[in-house]
């Protein structure tokens, strides 16, 4: 049996590549248009029966739950800083360090996630060889 599955990259192709890892291969490229944008659609497909299906599968699921945790790391507005900073100097430096301890915590967590995520790549490159 063959699973299939379809993604949009948004411009960036390593997904595509790392997803062979994983067993899927690439079966077809669409090309949609919406207003000014053009989205590529990727149509992936494995099959169900090949050797070690289960634990590629289990690495595919560990890999796209760490890509879904990753967060945007948050601004420090310099306008917000500078007006809390001249007119209320406590409460424009309370908000500086505000920002920038969320800012840290937003990267450190990527950075776990980004771990997680190559940790799951190499372990279904393991299983591959």
């Amino acid at each position: 049996m063959i699973e299939t599955k379809q993604i949009t990259t948004y411009g960036n192709q390593d997904y595509v590549k790392i997803a062979g890892v994983f067993g899927w291969q690439l079966t077809d490229t669409v090309s949609r248009r919406s207003g000014k944008a053009h989205h590529n659609y990727y149509i992936l497909a494995r099959e169900t029966d090949m050797k070690n299906y289960y634990e590629l599968r289990k690495y595919d699921t560990e890999y796209e739950l760490a890509k879904k945790e990753i967060q945007p790391v948050p601004e420090i507005s310099i306008g917000t800083t500078l007006l809390l900073g001249l007119f209320f100097i406590i409460p424009g430096i309370l908000y500086y360090i505000a920002k920038s301890n969320s800012k840290n915590k937003v990267i450190e967590h990527n950075k776990i996630c980004e771990y997680k995520m190559a940790d799951a790549v190499e372990k279904a490159r393991k299983i591959n060889k």
